[in-house]
């Protein structure tokens, strides 16, 4: 019910009823990832780059496309149709709280690709294992991680650390809902807030983790080698304090732009160099040309979703783009229709078209994606007036 109006310094309009939104720190922008949903308790990316939220009161994870609308209470759609779920089962409960992906090589090799929930109805910490439809992953439930008889627990979070371990915020209150008793009521624990590790342990009961020294303090070529660190969230750690410097180092610098060139470098990696160099507006054209172009579709993979956080292209970005929508690797071409999502263009309208007749229908993100692509590029009066003159027959 939340119809609050917010805008950044760039005069961007948002209004803040249910959705998934994102800013920058400054203040700048403020912009909608995805509308819809009840109460977003929780999100996450996975290594391709995907975002995926927890609602409480419709379905426990969704894949957020950009601009997808999603279902709240019951209100219409805007027009394109409900975004595609990824799961069609609640956990036995409405009231889902944070996530995670688990993408932790210490972990046992049933759990890779999982997600884990809070649910804190149930007490447990639920579990999906995720199967993938070209660009579209589904999850399917899995025995849970966490169970107790003790109705206190409360998990709101779950995160992975650097060191290998599962954390989980416990909220730790016998009342959960707001609306149970009032506010006032002594029933509520205001003092019992708990967080657990969850380690997994070897044949001989040690805990097995993984033991990290401040990268900060060793020399430029080993800094960024820790963006090959086998834990997401350490690189992820890693990218961001290359980002935030204020002064990068010029032998940073070199070494990044040497990791993002050499093929036999660790693809995650390159990845890391990448987004580095990009976000601190040092990115060559011929760099990210070349990245669009390797070998490695994950590599490739990034290199779009650079051209689709991009708002201004060159001409060169554009047929980066559109040669990426024929592309072997499903997420690679997703990525190339949501960027040419947000750079409507009649020229736009054939390749999607094209696009649309051969996206695999159980491919449901992909096609959702190709047809809100098409949607947005007759949006643009400019392009849907030179539609209008022309041949219709196609749309």
């Amino acid at each position: 019910g939340n119809q609050t109006r917010v805008k950044g310094t760039d005069g961007h309009l948002l209004e803040m009823r249910g959705s998934t939104f994102r800013f920058r720190g400054d203040g700048s922008r403020i912009e909608k990832v995805g509308d819809g949903q009840a109460n977003v308790f929780g999100l996450c990316f996975d290594p391709l780059g995907n975002l995926f939220t927890s609602d409480c009161h419709s379905m426990p994870i969704y894949q957020v496309i950009h601009g997808g609308f999603y279902p709240v209470f019951g209100k219409p759609h805007d027009g394109l149709g409900y975004a595609p779920q990824m799961l069609w089962h609640n956990h036995g409960s409405t009231a889902i709280a944070g996530l995670n992906h688990c993408d932790e090589p210490l972990w046992p090799a049933e759990f890779q690709g999982n997600f884990l929930l809070g649910n804190v109805v149930t007490s447990r910490v639920n579990r999906d294992r995720i199967e993938d439809r070209g660009s579209t992953r589904i999850a399917h439930e899995m025995p849970d991680l966490v169970s107790t008889s003790d109705s206190w627990f409360r998990p709101v979070d779950v995160q992975f650390g650097p060191d290998g371990a599962l954390y989980i915020a416990d909220f730790y209150n016998r009342i959960i809902a707001h609306v149970e008793v009032p506010l006032s009521h002594p029933g509520r624990d205001r003092s019992s807030g708990r967080i657990w590790r969850v380690v997994r342990k070897a044949t001989d009961g040690r805990p097995i983790l993984r033991r990290h020294t401040d990268f900060r303090n060793l020399a430029p070529a080993e800094q960024v080698q820790r963006l090959a660190d086998p834990s997401f969230a350490h690189r992820l750690a890693v990218l961001n304090h290359f980002c935030d410097l204020k002064d990068l180092d010029a032998s940073i610098e070199g070494t990044l732009r040497t990791a993002l060139t050499t093929r036999s470098a660790p693809v995650s990696l390159r990845v890391g160099a990448l987004w580095i160099l990009e976000r601190r507006e040092l990115l060559r054209p011929t760099e990210l040309a070349a990245a669009a172009n390797d070998s490695e579709a994950l590599l490739r993979l990034h290199a779009v979703r650079v051209l689709v956080e991009r708002r201004r292209w060159q001409e060169s970005d554009l047929g980066l783009v559109r040669a990426a929508l024929r592309d072997p690797s499903a997420p690679v071409v997703r990525a190339a229709a949501d960027a040419l999502a947000r750079h409507p263009s009649f020229d736009n309208l054939a390749p999607l078209l094209a696009l649309r007749r051969v996206a695999p229908e159980a491919d449901t993100h992909l096609v959702y994606q190709v047809s809100k692509a098409l949607r947005d590029q007759l949006l643009d009066e400019t392009v849907f007036r030179r539609w209008r003159q022309g041949s219709q027959g196609d749309l």
